[in-house]
């Protein structure tokens, strides 16, 4: 879904008046704990997705980013407001910037931990690192 969102923002930038439209997607999954007085307090799960969205309109950058996004239309609401600012912005600026021309590329990263430690290991080193500090 999040791919689909990504392209759907390169569609309104366009459509907004962007000449440029760069989107980075990032989803992340979490883990933690807070070991407070040789006890464990609190353990959490987070996954955590989002956009950062760059375009050009009129020779100025505009940006957004959109945390959790939902909707298509808290996508074209939030690129159209960034293509709104560039254009917005363009009027002031007397030196506009110029892309050079090159093909677009899409990649994709996954980074993966070399090793994930079980919650049985991260606990143990907590443990140890709490009997260091008292």
């Amino acid at each position: 879904m999040l791919q689909e969102y990504a392209d759907k923002a390169i569609q309104f930038a366009v459509k907004s008046g962007a000449q440029y439209c760069d989107v980075r997607a990032e989803e992340v999954t979490s883990n933690g704990f807070v070991l407070e007085n040789g006890e464990i307090e609190h353990f959490s799960s987070v996954s955590e997705r989002g956009l950062g969205v760059r375009v050009l309109a009129n020779g100025v950058w505009g940006f957004c980013s959109i945390s959790d996004p939902k909707s298509t239309d808290e996508i074209k609401s939030s690129v159209e407001e960034a293509v709104k600012s560039a254009l917005y912005y363009a009027s002031f600026k007397k030196q506009k910037i110029i892309l050079a021309e090159a093909r677009a590329s899409v990649d994709k990263v996954d980074l993966k931990a070399v090793r994930i430690p079980s919650i049985e290991e991260m606990t143990e080193i907590a443990f140890e690192c709490d009997k260091i500090i008292r």
